[in-house]
């Protein structure tokens, strides 16, 4: 019974070491975010974009039906844009220059479109479990295309939605 009891008072022992040891506290674990970014191209048709769901790929729209609407169809980038579209990287970094996110664009969709050809093919991109950081760097590709910089306060007052603009 003495046995017993010196070995319920070690274990308990034990327990509380192990407690006082964790300080009995749980952590917290460090805050992240998600960026949910977009590209938006603004453009001329045939010229900075290709729509790939046209039944007419010709720039100058001959044969097309006067009811046809784009909205909605998948595009890619074309002339001086060829490198935006599907696949294209998109990083972040933090104050220090060092990456601390990757993503890629998803496929391009057609916004808006105007009797003279001129439309917006936009992708979207989500870079997950951003850490936070000062300042953000976030760039599309390779970074010729730019670079958004943004506060950690003017990135929360943006809901974490960066936005690229081209063309």
């Amino acid at each position: 019974m003495a046995r017993r009891r010196t070995l319920i008072s070690v274990l308990v022992g034990v327990a509380l070491l192990a407690l006082a040891a964790c300080g009995g506290t749980t952590r917290t674990p460090p805050e992240t975010h998600h960026l949910k970014g977009t590209l938006t191209l603004h453009g001329t048709y045939g010229e900075d974009f290709l729509d790939l769901d046209d039944p007419d790929p010709s720039p100058g729209f001959v044969g097309r039906p006067d009811d046809w609407d784009p909205e909605g169809h998948y595009c890619v980038g074309h002339g001086g844009y060829t490198d935006v579209k599907a696949g294209l990287s998109a990083s972040v970094k933090n104050e220090s220059g060092t990456v601390i996110g990757i993503g890629t664009f998803g496929a391009g969709t057609i916004g808006a479109f105007d009797e003279q050809g001129n439309y917006t093919c936009v992708f979207h991109f989500v870079i997950r479990n951003v850490p936070k950081a000062a300042f953000y760097q976030i760039e599309a590709g390779d970074g010729h295309r730019g670079t958004l910089r943004y506060s950690y306060a003017q990135t929360q007052s943006n809901n974490w939605k960066p936005a690229f603009t081209l063309g």
